[in-house]
C-alpha cells in the first residue's frame, strides 16, 4: 500500500497506547470504543479494488514492457551468475575474476532496476493519485463511521493486542469511503506530483527569497 494512505492513517491514530479489547460476550462491550485498521479500509474500499483492476487495462503497455525488460535481464544476469559461483567453488577461487563477475552483476542489476523504475514511473504515479483522493476522504469516512457507531476512542489496530470483532471499525470506515468515493480517477493530471512532493517543492520554493534577503549586498 502506499505511503499517502498509511501515512493518513498515522495522523488518524487516536493513541499509541497498546490495549486488550476483549468480549466475549456481546453484553460485556464496552460502548464509545473501538479499533481500526485504517490502510485495510481503504484498501478494501471500491474506489481502490476497481482502481487496481482498470490500471491492468490502462497501463497494460508499460506493465508488459517492464515485464519484458526483467526477463532480458534475467537472461543477462543468468550465465554471470552461473560462472560467478562456478568460480567461487573453486578450490583456490581467484578473487580478482569474482570482483569482476560480482561488478558485472551489480551493475546490471542496477541498471534493470532504472530501467524498471522509469517503465512504471506512470504506474507509480496512478497508484498515488488514487490513493491520495482515498486518504483525501479517510478522516471524513472515520468520523461518519464513528458517529454511526457512537465511538468516542477511536484505537489503531496496531495499538490493540487482542480484540474482540465487536470493537473492529474497520468494514463500517470502508463503507463509508465507498459511500464519499466511489470511484477514483487513474490517470493523474499532466504534470501532476505527490502531495510529499509537492509541499517538498513549495517548502523550497519559499526558502529561496529568504535565502537571498539575507545574503549582503555586493559593493
Amino acid at each position: 500500500m502506499k505511503h499517502l494512505i498509511k501515512a493518513a492513517s498515522l495522523a488518524l491514530a487516536a493513541t499509541t497506547a497498546t490495549v486488550s479489547l476483549a468480549a466475549p460476550v456481546a453484553a460485556q462491550q464496552v460502548k464509545g470504543i473501538a479499533f481500526a485498521d485504517l490502510e485495510a479500509a481503504a484498501r478494501q474500499s471500491s474506489a481502490y479494488t476497481t482502481a487496481a483492476q482498470q490500471r491492468q487495462t490502462t497501463y497494460a503497455a508499460q506493465i508488459q514492457q517492464a515485464q519484458s525488460a526483467r526477463q532480458a535481464a534475467a537472461q543477462r544476469l543468468e550465465p554471470l551468475a552461473n560462472q560467478f559461483n562456478t568460480a567461487r567453488q573453486s578450490a583456490t577461487p581467484d578473487q580478482t575474476q569474482l570482483q569482476t563477475l560480482y561488478g558485472q552483476i551489480q551493475q546490471i542489476q542496477n541498471d534493470s532496476e532504472q530501467q524498471l523504475q522509469q517503465i512504471l514511473q506512470p504506474v507509480a504515479l496512478s497508484e498515488a493519485y488514487v490513493n491520495e483522493q482515498i486518504s483525501d476522504q479517510l478522516k471524513a469516512a472515520v468520523d461518519a463511521a464513528r458517529a454511526q457507531a457512537k465511538v468516542s476512542l477511536l484505537l489503531g489496530a496496531g495499538s490493540v493486542i487482542d480484540g474482540d470483532d465487536a470493537y473492529d471499525l474497520t468494514d463500517e470506515i470502508t463503507a463509508q469511503l465507498n459511500r464519499l468515493i466511489p470511484a477514483a480517477q487513474i490517470v493523474p493530471p499532466a504534470g501532476w506530483l505527490p502531495r510529499a512532493q509537492r509541499e517538498r517543492l513549495a517548502a523550497q520554493q519559499q526558502a529561496q527569497p529568504a535565502a537571498a534577503a539575507a545574503q549582503p549586498e555586493s559593493r
